[in-house]
């Protein structure tokens, strides 16, 4: 059967293997919880890019091998688990609707408002409690893993109220945090009173176990990407930075130009009636 351009183009690469694919999962599922980071923007743009990237280094792989990278040499099969795990994460956007919340339920025009104004007050004190924290390794610890989550989830967004809510009421910053000048404490009052919607919205979106275990191996098969992706182009570009033609084969990756609206076209003007 013939394979159309798109179905090639959209297809896991030639050096996945049954093998490179379970090496994948289980470094995955390995990763301490504190070291899984958030997808990067423009996650299917982003793992477009990285297929192509998996295709070049399958090609160079040999001349990669040879790159004294600090951490040590690109190996064969680290490619292939990079190609593999791009494979997988593709798949899982295009089958398995893990960039949504839900693969059924969707989130209510209130729901997006609610989660926006609850990160945004949380970011007002994150920004905040940095300067509490300044000299305090656990307190920075603290913030790190608030910032750790997917920031479209409810059910995370939820975790960091409870969290930084435990932390305002506590007698050591309470009365700091009422005193800071850039509205920290209404910004505490606010969140407060947003904690019923926002468990009624978990509630309502709370994503099946499944769904829940496939986006949560979705981040961690991320994880792994990214940072391998970042190998693999700083050995590229020390092969090809001085090569004509090559120079922007491990290009990092660039989000895509926001596209502009069309003007629309005027409408044809009516023929006047006769008279």
């Amino acid at each position: 059967m013939a394979t159309s351009k798109r179905t090639a183009k959209q297809g896991p690469t030639k050096t996945t293997t049954p093998d490179a694919r379970e090496a994948i999962i289980a470094a995955a599922n390995a990763l301490p919880t504190k070291e899984v980071h958030r997808p990067p923007q423009y996650v299917a743009p982003w793992l477009a890019w990285a297929d192509a990237l998996a295709k070049l280094a399958a090609a160079d792989a040999a001349a990669l091998a040879t790159v004294p990278l600090g951490e040590g040499p690109l190996t064969a099969d680290e490619l292939a688990r990079f190609a593999a795990g791009v494979a997988l994460a593709r798949q899982s956007v295009q089958t398995a609707g893990v960039l949504r919340i839900n693969t059924v339920i969707t989130e209510t025009d209130a729901e997006r408002t609610l989660l926006w104004a609850v990160r945004a007050d949380q970011r007002r004190l994150d920004r905040a409690l940095q300067l509490r924290f300044a000299d305090d390794r656990a307190g920075r610890a603290f913030l790190r893993g608030l910032r750790q989550g997917d920031p479209s989830d409810p059910v995370d967004a939820l975790d960091d109220t409870e969290k930084l809510l435990a932390l305002a009421d506590s007698d050591a910053h309470r009365a700091w945090l009422a005193a800071l000048p850039k509205g920290e404490g209404a910004a505490v009052k606010r969140l407060r009173d947003a904690l019923g919607p926002l468990r009624a919205a978990v509630t309502r979106l709370r994503p099946s176990p499944d769904a829940a275990a496939q986006r949560e191996l979705f981040r961690r098969v991320l994880t792994l990407l990214v940072a391998t992706a970042g190998r693999i182009g700083r050995a590229g570009r020390y092969l090809t930075g001085d090569v004509p033609g090559r120079e922007r084969a491990y290009a990092a990756f660039k989000r895509p130009k926001a596209k502009k609206p069309r003007a629309k076209k005027p409408a044809p003007k009516k023929p006047a009636d006769p008279a």
